[in-house]
């Protein structure tokens, strides 16, 4: 004899909201498992989160997709929604990659956004005594890096609608107190048909605006070192969204001319490469650059002049898209555009016009 029973499932978005799954009585043990689990985390390194739950009854981990720092990425199908998912796996647990870990789902349960990846769920692993935990995003297809088979680029219209839908994530990143630190072409992943979500805010940090009395410094040398700015690369501590405004334009050269714009191995020889295209770091262009300790401390080519557009103009002829480039690769960060104004520069608005997505 078969019969049904009904379960409120604990929403993590809205506590008070109710949602009900029926199972066949043999199924409703390991529901019930899930709603006691979803109501409190797992594990103390987790309390305050919102929300947890134990992978093994709520996951089937497929094929593994991916490898990040702090541990494989699977395909995962949810038992009772049947969704498809990517299933980030941490398999340390040190302080330091718990403290990253927090630091990613608070802002990503705050940072909700078409252009931001998903995250869905935050379970608990019990693996022979081991305790870790797992991530779970909605899945997208690759990263942009990924999308075409080699030798094959993308479109111009596609190349201007990855860059604004680039540009509009950032901004809602921005705009709600929070840097990245460690844009990439490999974090920009791909849905539906063409639609960019920014990934990994493992780097990521809160915000606020310096002031005089109390400047509040980030950790140096931070992110990918292709796409770090100048300021970090020169060992700076208070920086903000300037430095991601300038990985936008490195990434941006990347897509029209299609290797890294500065593919350089060491932070001297990165600095070599942007001085040869963007000119010499001198006081006349960067005035605040003499408060860096290490700008003084190092021997940097003197006499360079900017060379971007001259340099570039063999990789792309389009006037507007060195400009846009060139704006966001100034040297000094209080000039380089913001999110909103670059996603705004005239572009956007030539022929051809950035392609649709879904």
């Amino acid at each position: 004899m078969t019969f049904f029973v009904c379960f409120r499932l604990y929403s993590r978005d809205r506590p008070t909201a109710s949602s009900f799954v029926w199972t066949s009585g043999k199924n409703h043990k390991k529901i019930k498992e899930h709603w006691e689990l979803s109501k409190t985390p797992m594990s103390n390194m987790l309390t305050g989160l919102g929300y947890c739950c134990e992978e093994e009854t709520v996951y089937e981990r497929g094929t593994k997709i991916g490898e990040g720092s702090f541990g494989n990425v699977y395909q995962a199908k949810n038992l009772w929604t049947h969704q498809t998912v990517a299933l980030k796996e941490i398999k340390r647990n040190d302080d330091r990659t718990v403290a990253y870990l927090q630091r990613e789902v608070e802002m990503l349960k705050k940072l909700k956004h078409k252009h931001i990846v998903e995250l869905i769920d935050v379970c608990g692993i019990n693996s022979a005594g081991k305790k870790s935990h797992s991530l779970a995003f909605e899945l997208c297809k690759c990263d942009i890096t990924k999308f075409h088979p080699a030798g094959k680029a993308f479109r111009l219209s596609q190349r201007k609608s990855i860059l604004q839908q680039l540009l509009s994530g950032v901004a809602f990143i921005h705009a709600n107190g929070y840097i990245h630190r460690d844009l990439k072409p490999e974090n920009l992943l791909i849905v539906g048909k063409g639609c960019i979500k920014i990934a990994d805010f493992g780097l990521a940090r809160e915000y606020t605006e310096p002031v005089l009395w109390e400047p509040k410094e980030m950790t140096p040398n931070m992110g990918t070192r292709r796409y770090r700015a100048p300021e970090i690369l020169l060992g700076s501590r208070l920086y903000g969204p300037p430095a991601d405004m300038w990985s936008v334009g490195c990434i941006m050269g990347q897509l029209l001319k299609r290797m890294p714009l500065f593919p350089g191995k060491t932070d001297q020889e990165l600095l070599r490469l942007i001085i040869a295209d963007c000119g010499s770091i001198t006081p006349n262009v960067w005035p605040d650059v003499v408060r860096i300790t290490m700008y003084h401390l190092i021997e940097l080519p003197q006499g360079r002049p900017n060379r971007l557009h001259k340099n570039f103009q063999q990789w792309c002829d389009d006037y507007l898209a060195i400009d846009l480039m060139s704006r966001l690769l100034q040297l000094d960060p209080n000039k380089r555009l913001d999110a909103n104004t670059a996603g705004s520069h005239p572009y956007f608005r030539a022929d051809p016009l950035p392609a649709k997505y879904e």
